[in-house]
């Protein structure tokens, strides 16, 4: 059984109807999904997340029904478009929350890892939903329901604050254009903070010493190389992975970054060309996030950064304090934050460093510059005040 989507034949300067075709054993089964589109705008519109997420709503349901009939033997034309017709009756219910957020969603323009992390807020909505065992209306959306809700995501759940953030911020966004639109009658407040987190980097001689430490395996040494170039130039690794050798000339590299598509040119450092004249002009690989992170914490243990970190979090209304040896805080998003930390300390202005990791604001830069409370009393005590 296969299901394809097509357009019908639009008239003058209209849009053509979408419908899904089902093949299965020569026989065909046609069904109108209920939306249209103009016939240039149809390939691009088919890459946009939010219509292919409806697109593949349309196809999981129409694949169930299908096989269920299937099970039934009940594969007449009339019996499957009753039975899709009873499947597809039910619309987005834009009076209920989540109806409401879902067709927020669907109808603006988000970036693929911005649509995910909303889709992501709108089923702990439906998980609360299920918690209380009942469906909120948009109009019983108040700043109680989100005190209540607020209290569900982190003393019965466990979340973390800062991984509420992005969650709140979508129910802020959403309320608020729900206020303005007058479907609740009062704003809803929504107090949305971050939790300050211990962050480490690597000193200039400790990225030297890192680079110089043999690692017991090859792939380990290369996963090493790949953290060293992301330190010195401060990618992201979703930019390391698409950065090529072609992206490189006259020792700088001209590409735009996936988060913010801004266009970045970065100078190569003396360890970034070396390790790329290492590899015979390629460059290491790093691997996806979840292979390279216990990769460069074991590479960061055998190379000796075991020095104790205090830190902590607040998990259900308490913070916690936790001690951990270095190399257990070190990710991926270490080496950017090396890079960002070891320019400033050298002196580079701010605005220059700025121009390589693609911050638009200094506060936003900031959080990246990882000076601990030790160090900083060291750097001061060099200062003519202390004297």
């Amino acid at each position: 059984m296969t299901i394809k989507f097509y357009l019908t034949r639009p008239q003058a300067k209209k849009k053509s109807s979408i419908f899904f075709l089902i093949n299965h054993k020569g026989l065909q089964y046609r069904y109108y999904t209920g939306l249209s589109v103009k016939p240039s705008e149809w390939k691009n519109k088919s890459k946009e997340p939010a219509f292919k997420s409806v697109l593949a709503d349309f196809e999981v349901r129409a694949a169930e029904t299908f096989y269920r009939l299937l099970k039934e033997n009940k594969l007449d034309e009339k019996t499957v478009t009753e039975a899709l017709k009873i499947e597809f009756s039910n619309k987005v219910d834009t009076n209920s929350f989540v109806g409401y957020m879902q067709d927020y969603i669907y109808n603006k323009k988000f970036k693929p890892a911005t649509y995910k992390a909303y889709k992501y807020a709108v089923t702990t909505v439906e998980e609360y939903q299920e918690y209380k065992n009942k469906k909120y209306r948009l109009s019983e959306i108040d700043t109680k329901w989100f005190e209540n809700y607020k209290y569900y995501m982190e003393h019965i759940k466990g979340y973390a604050i800062n991984s509420m953030y992005v969650t709140f911020s979508f129910l802020k966004n959403v309320l608020k254009h729900a206020y303005q639109e007058k479907l609740i009658p009062n704003r809803v407040e929504i107090k949305n903070t971050r939790e300050d987190i211990k962050q480490v980097y690597l000193t200039s001689i400790e990225l030297e010493h890192f680079y110089k430490f043999r690692q017991y395996t090859r792939r380990r040494q290369e996963y090493v190389d790949a953290f060293l170039i992301m330190a010195y130039t401060c990618l992201r690794i979703s930019d390391y992975n698409r950065l090529k050798i072609e992206n490189i000339r006259d020792n700088k590299i001209f590409m735009p970054t996936k988060k913010t598509s801004k266009f970045v040119v970065i100078p190569l450092h003396k360890m970034v060309i070396e390790i790329i004249e290492k590899y015979n002009n390629r460059l290491p690989r790093a691997g996806n996030s979840q292979s390279f992170g216990p990769a460069i914490k074991a590479a960061a243990k055998e190379a000796g950064f075991t020095d104790p970190v205090i830190s902590g979090k607040s998990h259900k209304g308490k913070y916690n304090t936790v001690i951990k040896e270095r190399w257990e805080m070190i990710t991926a998003h270490t080496a950017r934050r090396s890079g960002a930390t070891n320019m400033y300390l050298s002196g580079i202005p701010i605005a220059r460093i700025m121009k390589l990791t693609a911050h638009k604001t200094e506060t936003s830069f900031f959080k990246y510059i990882c000076i601990g409370d030790d160090e900083n009393a060291e750097e001061l005590l060099q200062h003519d005040f202390f004297k």
